[in-house]
Parts: structure tokens; sequence; C-alpha cells
């Protein structure tokens, strides 16, 4: 019986080889097979938790901005309304003292001047914290990872590092008004306070504004570095004064970029749009609804808004009430949530936040 199975063996010898090769080979490929797919597995399964917790790391640095933009947004508009104090202004006029007519006409100009600085100041404010916030966000995310990264565990850094950006308030504010004024003064000087504005012509003051603003050689747009803090290592509590000004040195980079002052002019614009719909809603005179007599009366009220006009001297009250945040169904903070909004900043940040992200060392 052995010798007949040694024989069948023997004659059948090589399709025993080659079958065991094909059944080693095929066992060997769905091991190896195995071993990758659970390793691609394991890859893709890590790389979701990345990107899962690198959103919501994101997130959270965007929630922090605009907390951060928020209070500090309290702060610049006191200083930007103690700088072009209106309040005075006013007070003269409920008194009688002195020239009724000069006083309108500083309350004309220093109305305008508030409303204006206060856009200007907060657009470059939004556009400061949201570099700041997302350059150490990505900084920070990167270190998540990088036990290296002297960043992400450096609190007084970050510390030192964000409080650059206080210069806007302490100093840049007045810079910014009284680039203003002087604009604002020679637009405004041979206006009467007896002119009929309409919305277009109001629209075309905050233009002129911006294009005499943008040709000044201290335009802030495009000077948005001059608003961060001098680096002097004395105010530093940091130790790693190096990285510090690394850091420095890649924001001023960034503020400098011709990509971002088309940015925050694109957004000013936007802004002083926003605004003249709001003061549309000022222009629209309060009706109850329709007449027997005009049936159409509120329709065409609509319909037609750009061609009412309002003196100069009610449109002044008009401008103050956008300072103060006191129109009919004004928000208090209207003026800086609309920069917080904007999709163009929230896209610039998020690629900010992407780029930092890979090249934190």
């Amino acid at each position: 019986m052995f010798s007949k199975m040694r024989q069948f063996f023997y004659r059948h010898r090589r399709k025993f080889i080659v079958g065991g090769i094909v059944i080693g080979g095929a066992v060997f490929l769905v091991r190896y097979a195995g071993r990758k797919f659970v390793e691609w597995n394991e890859k893709e399964v890590k790389e979701l938790l990345q990107k899962s917790r690198k959103q919501h790391h994101f997130q959270s640095t965007e929630s922090t901005c605009n907390q951060m933009i928020i209070s500090m947004s309290s702060i610049l508009k006191d200083e930007v309304l103690s700088v072009v104090n209106t309040e005075e202004l006013l007070t003269k006029l409920k008194s009688c003292d002195g020239d009724r007519l000069c006083t309108w006409e500083e309350l004309k100009v220093s109305s305008f001047t508030q409303y204006t600085a206060l856009m200007y100041s907060g657009i470059i404010l939004v556009v400061l914290l949201r570099v700041q916030l997302n350059i150490i966000g990505g900084y920070t995310c990167h270190g998540l990872s990088e036990t290296n990264n002297g960043i992400a565990s450096d609190s007084t850094l970050q510390g030192d590092y964000l409080s650059l950006s206080q210069c806007l308030v302490s100093s840049g504010v007045k810079d910014i008004c009284k680039i203003i004024k002087k604009h604002v003064t020679d637009i405004l000087k041979d206006v009467s306070l007896k002119k009929m504005m309409s919305l277009k012509d109001i629209e075309q003051f905050f233009w002129s504004v911006q294009e005499r603003v943008s040709n000044d050689p201290d335009d802030p747009l495009k000077n948005l570095s001059r608003f961060l803090s001098n680096a002097n290592s004395a105010r530093f509590q940091t130790k790693d004064i190096a990285k510090l000004y690394k850091i420095l040195s890649e924001t001023v980079e960034v503020l400098q970029t011709e990509e971002i002052i088309s940015l925050v002019s694109s957004c000013l614009t936007q802004g002083f749009s926003q605004a003249v719909d709001r003061i549309a809603d000022c222009f629209i005179p309060k009706r109850t609804g329709k007449t027997q007599e005009d049936p159409d009366s509120l329709t065409d009220c609509y319909t037609n808004i750009n061609s009412i006009k309002l003196p100069m001297a009610k449109v002044v009250p008009i401008i103050y009430g956008l300072s103060k945040g006191n129109l009919v169904n004004e928000e208090p903070e209207l003026w800086i949530q609309s920069f917080i909004s904007m999709d163009k900043l929230l896209a610039f940040g998020a690629n900010l936040y992407e780029a930092f992200s890979y090249s934190g060392q």
C-alpha cells in the first residue's frame, strides 16, 4: 500500500510541487493583503481622527477669535467715541451756547468722521485678530503632534504675541481718526445743512472717503502692521524671544501682502454698503398701511426709496445714531458683527490656519 502511494506521489510529484507553490503563494498573498488592509484601515481611521481633531481645533480657534473681537470692539468703540467727541457738541446745541450754525457744522463733520473711523478701526481689528489667532492656531495644531513645537505649550509666548494688537486701541485709533477727519472735512466743508441728500449721495460720500484715504500715504489699510506694538523685548514675559520675533515677522509679512490689502478694502466697502442699507430704514416715512385715497402709496415708497431725500441736517442725527447703535431695531454691536461674519474674511482665516498648521516647526 505504501509503495503504491509512493509511486502515486512520484508520478504526480510535479503537480504536487506546483500545487504547493500555488497554494502557498495564495496563502501568503491573502495574509499580505490582510495585513495591508489592516494597515490601510488603521491609517484611514488615524487620518479621520486627525482631520476631526483639526476641524474641532479650528472651530475652537474661530470661536475664541470672535469672542476676542467682540470683547475688544467695545473698548475700541469707546476710544473712537472719545477721540471724536460729539457729546460736547450736542450739549452746546441743547444749551444754545455759541453760534448754533457753527456748532451744527462741527457736528456734521464729527458725526461722519466718528462713524467712518469706527468702520475703519473695526475692519482693522477684525483682520489683525483673525490673522494672529489663525497663525497661533495653525502652529498649535501642528504642535499637537509635534513635541518640539515651542508655541503649542508656551501660553506666555501666545499671550505676548496677542498683546501686540493692543496698539490699535492705545494709539492707533488716534491716527485713524486724524486721517479720516482730514478727508471728511474736505468733502463736507461745502455741503450745506440744507442740501437734500439721497441714499446714493451718502453712499457716494463713503466711496469718496475711501478713495481719498487710499491715496493718502498714511492709509491705515496699507499699513496694517503699524497697529502692532513695537517688539521691545523688555515688555515681554516669554523666554523664547527668538520664537516670538519669528512669528511677528511672519505676521507682518502676511499683513503687507497685496492680497490682504485688497481683501480689507473690499470688506470695508461691503461694510459701508450694509450701513447704507440700515440708513435706508430711516429714510422710509412711517406709514400705517395703504389708504383708500392712495392704495399704492406704501408700495411706491419702498419701490422708489432711492428717490427719497432728506436735508443734511436730518441725515446728521442718523449717522450719529449709527455710531451709537441706537437706530430703529439697531443691534448695539452690529457694526462689528457685519465684519465678523463676512465670508471673505472667514475663508481667508481658514486658509491661513491651514497654511500654518503644516508649516509650524
